[in-house]
C-alpha cells in the first residue's frame, strides 16, 4: 500500500495513511468521550469539532476547545458514593439543611452538630459533607449520568470544584426524565455556574456552524509535504575541463542553489477501510546541482523534477497531477490497489528497509538494495497483497504481493504503449515477505520489459546497455532483490541494520526490428549498508548512514565480442534530522561518489565504443553538502 506496507517500522503498511489513521483515532476518542467536557451538550460539540480540526482555516481547534474547557477540572474517576437514603436526601430539601454524609451507627457517639447552610457561592468547593455533594452522588446513581464514565470522583473522600459539580448536573438535566425537587433545587444552587456554561456552548455552537458552512469535506483531509535545498555539489578528477567547468562538453552545475519540492495530498476515506489518494505537486529541481546531468545516481531524493537539458522541455516549477490511485481492503486480508498515477511501492504489501522511511539524502539509497527489483516506475498500475498478519499488525506473518506498473498505460496505441504490450514500459514484480517483531525480509522478482528502469540508481553504461526499444537493443530483465532489516525494540546505541542486494540479467532479442547483437550480453548487480538510530541526541532526531553501489555492470560484452566489466561506483551519505518540533524537520547532511560514472568515467567512452571501454587512469568524483528543511502540516 501507499509507500510499501512496511514504511512504519517495517510492518505492513496500513491501509489509511498517517494523517487518517490519527483522524479516525481522534475520531473514536471522541466519540467514546463526548460528554466529558462537563455537560452532555458541551461534550458532544466538542466530539463534532475535533474530526473538523485539520479543514479549519484560520481556526484553532485547540483554541476553540480551550475556550470551552471547564475551569481547572482535573480528568478524574467516577466512582459515585454508595446511595444516600431517598428519603433523608428528600428530608433535607424540605428542611433546606443538609443531608448527612452517613450513617451514624448504633451505639455510635453523637454526630457533630451540622454547620449552618452556606449561602450560593459562599464557598470554592463542594465538600463531601455537604449537601449538594450528597445530592449529586444520588443523582448519579439514580440517573445515570454521562458525567459518570471518567470525569469527577464522588467517592466521599475529595470535594469538587463548583464547575466540576455545575458539569456534572447539566449532563444529569438531560438525562433526567422528571423534573424532581431535588433536580430543581440543585439547578438554583449551580445556576451562576450553570449560565456560564450555557454561554460558552452557545459561542461554540455560532462557530461551529460557521465552520461547517465552510468546511473543504466531511470525508477529505489535505495535507501538506513542502521540502527545500539549500547547498552544493563539487565535482573534481583529471576528466574536468576546468577552463571551460565542463565535463565532455557539459557544464558542470556548482553554484551554491536553494530549491524547493511541494505537495499537497488529498486524502478521501468513505468507509475508514479505503483511501483515494490525490497528490498535486511541484518542485524547481530540474536544473539543480542536486540532479545531475553527468551522472545518473548523483540524485537528491525527493526533489522534481528529473534533471533538465537546455533546449528540451522541463517541467520546472509546474503544477502537475503526481498521484491518483484507490486502495481498499477486501476481506481482513486481501487488499487491492490500482490507479492511473500510481508507484510500485504505493501497491506493494512489504518495504523491506527502515532506512529511509523518514529521510535520506541520495535517491539510490531508497530502492532498498535492489534497484532492479524495485524499480518504482510510476504510471497506470494494479496491485494486490495478501496479509497472513492481524489488521492491528502486531503479530507475525507472511505477506505476498502481485503488482504491474506501466508508463505507457496512457497511450491507445499498442506500438507506443497500452497495457500488457510489448511498448508499456511496464514492470510486474512478485514479491514474498515476512515479517516479524522488529525485523522483515522480503525476496522479489521483477520482469521489467524494455525501457522500464530507474534512471535515478544506475551507471550510465549499465543504463546504456538496458533493453530500450531501439536498434540493437530490443528485450528485457529479469531483476531479482533480497532485503532485510532488523531494528531495536528500543531506541538506543544499537542502530537498525538494514541490508540490500539485487541481481539483474539482460535478455536481448536476436530478431525483429530491435534485434541485438548475439554477442552482447550484460548483467549488472547492485548492493547497500544502511544504518539509522531513530531518537539519537534528541526526541523525534534520527542519525543515519549509509553505503553501497547503483545498478553497475558485472559482466559485460560489447558488439564487437570484446569481454570485461569494470563498472562499480560507490557512494555514501551521512545526515542528521533534528525534529525541532512536529511539523518542522532541519537535516544537514554530507555525501560522496568517488566514482558515479563507473566504467565510462574517462570522457567521451560509450556502451558500443570500440575497443571496449576502459577507464583505468580516468578519474571524476562529486562531493555534496544541503541542509533541508521539510513542513509537514
Amino acid at each position: 500500500m501507499a509507500g510499501g506496507l512496511a514504511k512504519a517500522f517495517g510492518a505492513p503498511r496500513p491501509l489509511l495513511p498517517g494523517p487518517i489513521q490519527g483522524q479516525c483515532r481522534r475520531k473514536r476518542s471522541q466519540h467514546r468521550n463526548a460528554s466529558l467536557r462537563g455537560a452532555g451538550l458541551v461534550g458532544w460539540l466538542l466530539g463534532l469539532v475535533g474530526p473538523l480540526q485539520p479543514l479549519w482555516a484560520g481556526e484553532s481547534a485547540a483554541t476553540l476547545m480551550a475556550e470551552a474547557a471547564l475551569p481547572q477540572a482535573a480528568p478524574l474517576q467516577v466512582v459515585p458514593q454508595a446511595a444516600v437514603p431517598t428519603a433523608e436526601v428528600a428530608e433535607a430539601v424540605a428542611s433546606e439543611r443538609p443531608a448527612p454524609a452517613r450513617l451514624t451507627p448504633a451505639g455510635a457517639a453523637p454526630a457533630a452538630p451540622q454547620e449552618p447552610l452556606p449561602t450560593p457561592g459562599s464557598f470554592a468547593d463542594v465538600r463531601p459533607g455537604d449537601w449538594s455533594y450528597q445530592a449529586l452522588s444520588q443523582l448519579v446513581a439514580v440517573e445515570g449520568c454521562p458525567g459518570a464514565d471518567g470525569r469527577v470522583v464522588l467517592d466521599g473522600a475529595m470535594p469538587l470544584s463548583r464547575f466540576e459539580a455545575a458539569a456534572l448536573l447539566q449532563a444529569c438535566r438531560f438525562t433526567s426524565g422528571d423534573r424532581t425537587d431535588l433536580l430543581l433545587r440543585l439547578e438554583r444552587e449551580f445556576q451562576p455556574e450553570l449560565a456560564v456554561l450555557q454561554g460558552r456552548v452557545d459561542a461554540l455552537e455560532t462557530r461551529l456552524g460557521e465552520l461547517q458552512a465552510t468546511q473543504f469535506s466531511a470525508s477529505t483531509i489535505l495535507w501538506a509535504d513542502l521540502r527545500m535545498w539549500l547547498g552544493a555539489v563539487q565535482y573534481g578528477g583529471n576528466q574536468i575541463d576546468r577552463a571551460r567547468n565542463t565535463y565532455n562538453g557539459r557544464p558542470l552545475r556548482e553554484a551554491l542553489n536553494l530549491v524547493y519540492d511541494v505537495r499537497f495530498n488529498f486524502d478521501t476515506s468513505f468507509n475508514g477501510q479505503d483511501l483515494l489518494r490525490v497528490r498535486l505537486r511541484s518542485g524547481n529541481g530540474g536544473y539543480s546541482g542536486f540532479r545531475s546531468n553527468i551522472a545518473p545516481s548523483l540524485q537528491v531524493a525527493g526533489l522534481s523534477p528529473g534533471s533538465c537539458e537546455p533546449g528540451k522541455t522541463c517541467r520546472n516549477g509546474q503544477i502537475v497531477l503526481d498521484k491518483l490511485y484507490y486502495q481498499r481492503s477486501i476481506g481482513n486480508h486481501l487488499h487491492l490497489t490500482v490507479g492511473s498515477r500510481v508507484n510500485q511501492k504505493d501497491m506493494l504489501g512489504i518495504w523491506p528497509s527502515v532506512y529511509g522511511e523518514n529521510e535520506v539524502l541520495l535517491s539510490p539509497f531508497d530502492k532498498a538494495g535492489a534497484p532492479g527489483a524495485y524499480s518504482d516506475i510510476k504510471g497506470t498500475g494494479i496491485g494486490l497483497y495478501w496479509n497472513q498478519r492481524d489488521q492491528g499488525g502486531t503479530t507475525p506473518g507472511l505477506v505476498l504481493s502481485g503488482v504491474y506498473a506501466t508508463a505507457g498505460g496512457k497511450d491507445g496505441n499498442p506500438a507506443e504503449g497500452g497495457l500488457f504490450t510489448a511498448a508499456s514500459v511496464g514492470a510486474a514484480t512478485a514479491q514474498l515477505g515476512y515479517l516479524g517483531r522488529g525485523w522483515g525480509v522480503a525476496a522479489a522478482y521483477t520482469y521489467n520489459q524494455a525501457g522500464a528502469y530507474d534512471r535515478s540508481a544506475i551507471t550510465p553504461l549499465a543504463a546504456q546497455t538496458w533493453p530500450k526499444l531501439q536498434p540493437g537493443l530490443g528485450g528485457h530483465v529479469d531483476s531479482y532483490g533480497l532485503s532485510a532489516f532488523w531494528q531495536p525494540l528500543r531506541p538506543g546505541w544499537i542502530p537498525a541494520i538494514n541490508l540490500g542486494w539485487g541481481l539483474n540479467r539482460n535478455v536481448y532479442d536476436h530478431d525483429g526490428p530491435d534485434a541485438a547483437s548475439r554477442l552482447l550480453a550484460a548483467s549488472s548487480q547492485s548492493w547497500m549498508l544502511g544504518l539509522n538510530w531513530s531518537e539519537a541526541f534528541n526526541s523525534g532526531s534520527e542519525l543515519g548512514l549509509a553505503i553501497g553501489s547503483p545498478l553497475g555492470l558485472t559482466r559485460y560484452t560489447n558488439p564487437a565480442g570484446e569481454q570485461g566489466a569494470d563498472d562499480q561506483a560507490l557512494m555514501m551519505e551521512i545526515w542528521y534530522r533534528y525534529q525541532a518540533t512536529d511539523w518542522l524537520s532541519i537535516t544537514p547532511g554530507l555525501f560522496w561518489l568517488p566514482r558515479p560514472r563507473g566504467q565510462l568515467t574517462a570522457s567521451a567512452s560509450d556502451w558500443d565504443s570500440t575497443p571496449l571501454p576502459r577507464s583505468q587512469g580516468s578519474s571524476f568524483h562529486a562531493f555534496g553538502a544541503v541542509l533541508k528543511l521539510r513542513f509537514r502540516f
